[in-house]
């Protein structure tokens, strides 16, 4: 079997070009008072008097949300201004406490180089096998 096909469909030949039909249908034109073209007037109204609505509901609560927003933001801001001055307080008594503390260790080490220029260090005595102890 054989099927009859155009191998070259891009090339048609003119008898197939002439069965074409051609002709579009023209449609009726609306007449004003058709439902159609009142439900489109309909919402086109509707739609208009939510945008109005919406447009009059925006102007309103557009300063009351900006106050809000604004005394939120103020509030917040407070808290962390008072959070970071007690930060910074606790951070310089830390500091103070840490050039106390190095203080007394440097104190302390001094106190220590002077004990063990001066003479033995206790607890380095050398025990006898007779049980007398001897300073080095």
């Amino acid at each position: 079997m054989q099927s009859q096909s155009d191998p070259n469909i891009a090339v048609m030949s003119n008898t197939a070009k002439e069965n074409i039909n051609v002709n579009p249908r023209n449609k009726r034109p609306r007449c004003e008072a058709s439902p159609i073209n009142e439900l489109h007037n309909f919402k086109e109204e509707l739609k208009r008097e939510i945008e109005a609505m919406f447009a009059s509901w925006n102007k309103i609560q557009t300063p009351r949300l900006s106050e809000k927003i604004e005394q939120q933001q103020s509030t917040i801001l407070n808290k962390l201004v008072s959070e970071v001055y007690e930060l910074k307080t606790q951070n310089s008594e830390l500091k103070k406490s840490f050039l106390e503390v190095e203080k007394s260790v440097k104190f302390v080490s001094a106190q220590y180089d002077d004990m063990s220029k001066k003479g033995p260090r206790p607890g380095k005595e050398k025990f006898l096998p007779n049980g007398d102890s001897q300073g080095t």
